[in-house]
């Protein structure tokens, strides 16, 4: 049997489950000794409901339900669950509380209460098969009832009520007797007794019952709680006023003067009789000290837990937003009881707009929100104003607004509310966010547009520009091939091919790649799904732009477009790929400032001449002949002075390439009765066919690097992976030399 360890407690699990106590060494398995030990049962009542109880798949207990009406009615249910504790080395006086935990299994038809009791009877009182009459010795001779009645009526003294739980959904635990003296009681009576305790189940919705299955997760659980050390917790132990402090705590039940301070006093009602205790307060109105104390034959005993009084708190997010278009949301957390709550609007020197938000606040706690507040220019400043008890307090918050950088009549698309960070929206018809965001980016303004227009033909934006900015064009690196890549920030990601009936329209209009990516996290798990390159132009305040259609296949993402304030310059420096073989060749992207000299270190040299000088765009293929990791080092300084700037390193593997081991001649016969030499060598892998080969077969008499000749009239032939080739032209007299040459 499977064991599960814990410690501090006994868990004690009925059904197929063997449990360690740590602290004993005792393995305490269910009654029979091996599997689950307990049955459920329905019970109809007479004439009034009638079907067919049925164990499904033999994994959980249900009941079709058939009504007389053919409505379904409700049934009567008793499950029976028994646990063997003659393995747990406590006795009654070792615990101070036990649960129960059974998972639910089934259809929730309607709410109704189940109860948990303890059979108290003779074992022979329970069977597997009952019905529900007189001959059912553990019903009471008066069960019947009215029609409808959903009670069941025990035997004298068979039964005995513990609690009563709402059964959850199915697929979650019930987790009942926490707190429960009676429980306690009952297995602290089956420790120094007979070490067995009995608990029938029933009652409840109509088709909601209890797993039975093997599986450990869905096991009926006793978890029985050892008498801990003393102890005494106050928290959260940080609270805002109007929250609530939970207290709790475990005193010897021998302990006397049991006090709680500071204004509790005593809490000897609060604790039961096996010594834990709890007790609810409001959250006090500064940070606090509690200390519970008590006196132990003799001995003062003091624990004390501070708890601290949070300030009460106003915010306004985002900080930054585009006047007429951005939205923020307000929350705020003030004091409780307030009479009124006004938010006031404006410039920072005013004047303000006032709105009542008493209703939106709660008069418990203070806590209060309001979401998609639309700012407007001049619009900075937030006020939080609020009563309590005549006395007025005010929280302030500003922002910072920016002017959109695009005029309003853009067609095709709108500008987003949002600015661009991570986490924000990419696309309005996606849940997708941004991700890997170069600095450059951060806090751009950029477009809505829906990533269904991928596909469209006729797709574009045109905007003009309200100011000088730079702005950018964020391609999906797999359009036009199909590579890219899914990790930006490393900057190696294949970027997109475009040309040739590609995006025609971005070399056209003079889009620039910078050599920077960024990511689209499309499942919100924190990681990029897919990777763009970023292209940009310069532009001044009056200029007019229009994008072109993508159309590029459903498996990419449609491009956005994005701005920021001003000429600004998007350093960038990329190799892509950044693994090649030896003799392969691989290429450098940069961006610099425009008119800047420029050098790459690892033998490249000044590729000023490969930079546009009215972007500081540029890019170069690289043929390395050294082989393993190259860093590349971009320096450049710009026309303007300020010295010597560096980008990089990039590092670029280089594999190099493993000569192909020599192939030897394994034999050469020389037959003068057929004038014939028979050269023998290992055929290619997986060659049967002689027309497959693209060998060579030289002759040299002289073995001179000129001398050799290539035969063209032999034949091939190829037998147990072997190639032979027959040279029918041999030379006559003298000496010759053979070698096999593959390409």
């Amino acid at each position: 049997m499977s064991e599960l360890k814990i410690s501090k407690t006994v868990a004690l699990v009925c059904g197929f489950l063997a449990v360690e106590q740590l602290s004993a060494d005792v393995s305490v398995t269910t009654a029979d000794g091996e599997g689950f030990d307990g049955y459920y049962r329905v019970i109809d009542k007479p004439d009034t409901f009638h079907g067919t109880f049925v164990p499904s798949d033999g994994s959980y207990a249900k009941v079709r339900q058939y009504g007389p009406d053919g409505s379904g009615q409700a049934r009567f249910y008793i499950g029976q669950v028994q646990f063997d504790l003659s393995g747990v080395e406590l006795t009654g006086d070792d615990i101070v509380g036990a649960t129960l935990t059974l998972k639910s299994h089934g259809n929730t038809k309607g709410t109704a209460d189940w109860t948990l009791a303890a059979f108290t009877g003779d074992d022979s009182l329970l069977t597997e098969s009952t019905a529900y009459d007189a001959a059912n010795p553990l019903l009471s001779g008066d069960f019947v009832g009215s029609n409808g009645d959903t009670n069941l009526y025990w035997a004298e003294g068979a039964v005995e009520e513990l609690l009563t739980f709402t059964n959850v959904p199915s697929g979650e635990f019930n987790v009942m007797g926490e707190g429960s003296e009676e429980m306690t009681v009952l297995l602290q009576g089956a420790l120094d007794g007979d070490k067995k305790v009995t608990f029938l189940i029933y009652g409840g919705s109509q088709e909601l019952f209890f797993h039975t299955e093997e599986s450990p997760e869905h096991q009926p659980t006793l978890i029985l709680q050892e008498i801990p050390e003393p102890f005494f917790t106050a928290g959260p132990v940080e609270v805002y006023q109007g929250d609530s402090v939970e207290m709790s705590w475990y005193a010897p039940p021998e302990a006397t003067d049991l006090t709680l301070s500071p204004g509790v006093g005593d809490v000897s009602g609060n604790t039961a009789s096996n010594g834990l205790g709890s007790l609810s307060l409001p959250a006090p109105t500064e940070t606090t000290t509690y200390v519970l104390s008590y006196n132990l034959e003799g001995t003062p005993v003091m624990f004390e837990q501070e708890v601290t009084v949070l300030p009460s708190y106003f915010t306004v997010s985002p900080t930054v937003a585009i006047a007429g278009y951005s939205t923020v949301d307000l929350e705020w957390r003030v004091l409780p009881n307030t009479s009124e709550v006004l938010l006031l609007v404006g410039p920072e020197e005013g004047p303000f707009t006032e709105v009542d938000e008493t209703s939106l606040t709660s008069l418990e706690t203070g806590e209060g929100q309001e979401s998609g507040w639309l700012v407007y220019a001049g619009e900075n400043t937030f006020k939080l104003r609020y009563t309590v008890d005549g006395t007025t307090y005010e929280l302030v918050q500003t922002i910072e607004l920016v002017d959109s950088l695009f005029e309003d009549s853009i067609t095709g698309s709108s500008l987003n509310s949002s600015l661009l960070f991570a986490g924000n929206p990419v696309y309005t018809d996606r849940s997708h966010g941004w991700i890997d965001v170069p600095p450059v980016m951060e806090g751009a303004q950029y477009m809505n547009v829906p990533n269904d227009s991928k596909d469209s033909g006729d797709y574009s934006v045109t905007a003009t520009l309200a100011e000088d900015a730079t702005v950018f064009l964020i391609v999906d690196n797999r359009v036009g091939d199909d590579l890219g890549g899914a990790d930006p920030a490393s900057g190696q990601d294949d970027p997109p091919t475009l040309g040739g009936g590609v995006m025609d329209w971005v070399a056209a209009d003079g889009w620039q790649d910078t050599g920077l990516d960024i990511g689209n996290d499309e499942n919100g798990n924190g990681s990029a799904n897919t990777s763009y390159s970023v292209y940009f132009r310069q532009m001044t305040a009056g200029t007019t732009f229009t994008t072109g259609a993508q159309a590029n296949g459903s498996q990419r993402v449609l491009y956005q477009i994005a701005a920021v304030a001003g000429p600004v310059v998007p350093y960038a420096f990329a190799a892509t790929p950044n693994v090649i073989d030896e003799g392969g060749s691989f290429e450098l992207r940069w961006t610099v400032d425009p008119g800047a000299t420029v050098t790459i270190d690892q033998g490249v040299g000044e590729v000023t001449s490969s930079t546009d000088a009215a972007t500081g765009v540029g890019s170069l293929l690289v043929t390395p002949t050294a082989t393993g990791a190259l860093d590349y080092v971009l320096s450049y300084t710009p026309s303007g002075g300020g010295g010597v700037q560096t980008l990089g390193p990039v590092s670029v593997t280089v594999i190099p390439l493993t000569p192909p081991a020599p192939l030897v001649v394994e034999a050469l016969v020389v037959d003068e009765s057929a004038n014939e030499v028979r050269v023998t060598y290992p055929a290619p892998e997986g060659v049967t066919d002689p027309g497959a080969l693209s060998d060579e077969i030289q002759r040299s008499a002289t073995l001179l690097a000129n001398s050799w000749e290539t035969l063209t009239g032999g034949a091939f032939a190829i037998a147990d992976g072997m190639v032979i080739y027959t040279d029918d032209t041999p030379e006559e007299g003298g000496r010759a030399f053979y070698r096999v040459v593959r390409p």
